[in-house]
């Protein structure tokens, strides 16, 4: 039986990545707070969901894609100057944002319509009256001046020798320093307590996240005087702070990056193999291994089937 133009092979244990210009894509990685949240729950999982997934899936989840429709109007609407962001100019903007090729069919399932305004609602009644006042941060990144919104931000955490970096949603200054701040737009508000282990039930993506971007933040000069994430579509629009200057949590963020950059290295190394870990999200590692039982991920079999040597693994999950 012929294995040519297998992208990858599917073992008990984890998988294999076969196809030269994947192995190529891995080596340039760098390290992002997601990236770095995905690794550490599985690095198979990780891999499979951003290089595989996208060529097999049936649809996109709709949860990220409004997501970014939300973060997207917000965009537009704070890079209004402070005295226009009005309520009209905020419905303004998001009939625009919705026009475009990106958003124009989305927005016709009522399911997603629905939502969309929900989000604009819950954020109109929670924070728009201060939005006039929110200045939003110039910062010099790169050698230009640049606007604190979808900030791209990079440099070098710890030892690690790969590039960290990420966008940042939205930078406001503050009375001594700046506030740097993050859209969630699920329902659900996971915070971390710090005194306590991290675990599922005290996830600590959200503070590395915004941790992280604080450390890149001071590393360019900047003073971060708050680090947060804003909730509008929870029962309750919450904004959770981050401790970014506690040394513990900054140390956290360190060690991650570091564990993730060695063992991308080793992975390279060994092989170009990734391991599945048992997880309640990691819908790979359960489906492909049979650990835990996250769902399944939503794709065409046969086409995952042509893409993967499922040979050692009975020929199907």
């Amino acid at each position: 039986e012929k294995m040519l133009f297998k992208k990858i092979k599917v073992t008990p244990k984890g998988i294999y990545v076969l196809d030269p210009d994947l192995r190529k894509k891995i080596d340039k990685l760098n390290l992002s707070p997601s990236m770095i949240g995905n690794w550490l729950q599985s690095p198979a999982d990780f891999i499979l969901g951003k290089f595989i997934e996208p060529e097999v899936q049936i649809e996109d989840t709709p949860h990220l894609k409004r997501g970014t429709w939300f973060h997207s109007t917000m965009e537009a609407f704070f890079g209004l100057p402070q005295e226009e962001r009005t309520k009209e100019n905020l419905l303004k903007v998001s009939k625009e944002v919705t026009m475009t090729d990106e958003y124009r069919d989305f927005a016709k399932e009522t399911d997603n319509q629905e939502w969309y305004k929900n989000a604009l609602k819950s954020y109109i009644s929670a924070w728009l009256d201060n939005a006039k006042s929110e200045k939003i941060a110039n910062l010099f990144v790169m050698g230009k001046s640049r606007k604190g919104l979808e900030l791209f931000v990079k440099g070098n955490l710890g030892n690690a020798d790969r590039t960290c970096l990420g966008f940042i949603d939205k930078i406001v200054e503050g009375d001594n320093g700046l506030k740097v701040q993050d859209w969630k737009t699920g329902k659900k508000i996971t915070n971390y307590n710090p005194n306590m282990k991290i675990s599922t039930n005290n996830p600590f993506d959200y503070w590395r996240q915004q941790t992280f971007y604080a450390m890149l933040l001071e590393q360019l000069g900047a003073t971060v005087e708050e680090a947060s994430l804003l909730f509008p579509c929870a029962e309750t629009p919450t904004i959770v702070l981050v401790d970014h200057s506690n040394p513990d949590v900054r140390a956290q963020v360190i060690k991650d990056v570091e564990q993730v950059d060695k063992e991308l290295k080793e992975a390279i190394d060994n092989n170009y193999f990734f391991e599945f870990k048992k997880g309640p999200y990691n819908s790979w590692s359960s489906y492909l291994a049979g650990l835990g039982s996250a769902r399944k991920p939503n794709i065409r079999e046969d086409k995952f089937a042509m893409m993967a040597d499922l040979s050692e693994v009975g020929g199907k999950a």
